[in-house]
């Protein structure tokens, strides 16, 4: 952090004394250098300068680590030895980029054989003459504040230091930017960092090309609503291993107070304020569909009801894939979601075999499918196995006309209200999920039939369930985005969807 006022004269003198006493000194210069490759931290609280313009008396400021930015840089320093994928999901101001900044170039001076790739959604974000917001010049800024003989052997700024690139004449490390879609395609690289990832579009094929570009991966940002590719890679890292997730909030800064936050929400819009500061998934985007702290209280009262529904009729969905996409099979008991099964099998015969097999094994009263698209040729071959009823789904028609909705003071048919079979029934799960945080939250009582409960642990369906958006036709009537922004259709979360209907109309059975 950007130390105090009023200290900062007193810090750059402490500063100026340690930088004399290693001027002459070319035994204390290697002993320290060697000490800097151990304790990064070390060294940034000791000689790394920033900038800020809106210190307009000092704006070189020394840079001393609060306590969470201490934790950051030894985080940082665990992620590269273990060589492991994390996330670093943050608020905004808090130093991040500094300190991201400052650990490339530490790593980049003194720590031979290291190469760090930056990457983001926008070129300007890793690099820009000049502009201290950009990655590169912030290292800038700190290289050209160290004293000499920390800089390599040979360095010669107009060679050395280009645009999106830093060579190190004395080890051969290099720091990288890369940008787009060239992320993660330069080759590897012992760290690779992906600042403010929730931007970055096409993510599934960035975390492709960073998957084979390095074992030690980070993805950084802000928060940016649920319908990316950053979001689903934060819930799966923390299901896999929560200590591979970091966390930085605006709390965890000492410079800002109840106060501060009071000011900032004042002048800001609640969405911004939520992605900017608050790491609020569910409020930063409007018009989702079902919140994150729904889909919360739904995995509560999973865990508060586990296996009451024991004795229910069991119901199964089967979202069909194609090709290298997976099949989904999820099966539900009364309002309970009690297991997800997932398989890549191209070929329609076996995949039809394998959710009618898995359905049996469940004692499935009813196996549903979409009739449409690549699950059209599913149903003659499930029916012929026989063993289990098959549900033809047909979620592209039009949602029924006797069917009445409340609509302030009176019930209209919801085919005035939904553009389709398919927004019908992900309202229906919509209305079930708000149910369950309405119980949770002590808002309103209702019966659990009319709630959602997910008794299963699976985190990729915790993140599809908040995904899809919602909006209207030009007739007014509501439509459902699945796969807002390219992501990945939310098969789980159709699964699910499949499950709860019944009939040759595909009705919800909890509307």
């Amino acid at each position: 952090m950007l130390v105090a006022l009023a200290d900062q004269g007193s810090e750059a003198l402490r500063r100026i004394d340690l930088a004399t006493s290693h001027a002459s000194s070319a035994v204390l210069q290697e002993l320290a250098k060697a000490s800097f490759a151990e304790d990064p931290a070390g060294w940034i609280d000791d000689w790394a300068w920033s900038y800020d313009p809106r210190q307009l008396d000092m704006p070189d400021l020394p840079f001393r680590l609060s306590q969470r930015q201490r934790e950051l840089v030894t985080w940082l320093v665990g992620v590269v030895d273990r060589g492991e994928e994390s996330v670093l999901e943050k608020g905004r101001d808090l130093g991040v980029s500094w300190i991201m900044a400052l650990f490339a170039l530490n790593r980049f001076l003194f720590v031979p054989g290291f190469k760090t790739t930056f990457g983001s959604y926008q070129a300007d974000k890793v690099d820009h003459i000049g502009d201290p917001d950009s990655i590169f010049e912030k290292m800038r800024i700190a290289m050209d504040m160290l004293p000499e003989w920390q800089w390599p052997k040979g360095w010669d700024k107009t060679r050395h230091d280009n645009y999106m690139r830093f060579v190190n004449p004395e080890n051969g490390n290099t720091v990288i930017g890369e940008v787009g879609k060239q992320i993660g395609r330069g080759g590897r690289s012992t760290l690779m960092i992906v600042d403010e990832a929730a931007f970055v579009e096409h993510f599934r094929s960035a975390a492709r090309a960073v998957s084979a570009n390095a074992d030690a991966k980070v993805w950084a940002s802000t928060a940016n609503g649920m319908a990316n590719g950053f979001y689903l890679k934060r819930e799966t890292t923390r299901a896999r291993d929560p200590s591979l997730v970091f966390r930085f909030h605006w709390r965890d800064d000492p410079r800002k107070t109840e106060a501060w936050a009071t000011r900032q929400k004042a002048e800001m819009e609640p969405a911004d304020w939520a992605s900017e500061h608050d790491i609020d998934y569910g409020a930063s985007v409007e018009r989702t569909l079902i919140r994150a702290g729904w889909v919360e209280a739904c995995r509560e009262l999973g865990r508060r009801h586990r296996g009451e529904f024991s004795d229910r009729p069991t119901r199964c969905g089967l979202d069909v894939g194609a090709g290298k996409a997976e099949s989904v099979l999820a099966t539900m008991r009364g309002p309970a979601v009690v297991a997800i099964d997932a398989w890549r099998d191209p070929d329609a015969v076996d995949t039809a075999s394998t959710a009618v097999d898995r359905a049996r094994e469940v004692g499935a009263a009813v196996l549903n499918y979409d009739a449409t698209g690549v699950g059209f040729g599913q149903g003659a071959i499930m029916k012929r196995l026989g063993a289990v009823k098959v549900g033809a789904i047909n979620l592209g028609d039009s949602a029924p006309d006797d069917v009445k909705i409340d609509e302030g003071d009176k019930r209209v048919p919801a085919s005035e209200r939904f553009a389709n079979l398919k927004a019908f029934g992900w309202w229906s799960l919509r209305e079930a999920a708000k149910a369950s945080w309405e119980v949770v939250e002590g808002v309103k009582d209702h019966p659990l039939d009319e709630c959602l409960l997910l008794e299963v642990d699976d985190p990729v369906l915790v993140a599809q369930l908040s995904q899809p958006t919602w909006s209207k036709t030009m007739k007014g009537k509501r439509q459902v985005d699945k796969a807002p922004d390219g992501m990945k259709s939310p098969d789980r979360a159709d699964a699910v969807v499949l499950a709860r209907v019944e009939g040759k109309r595909g009705l919800p059975l909890t509307w």
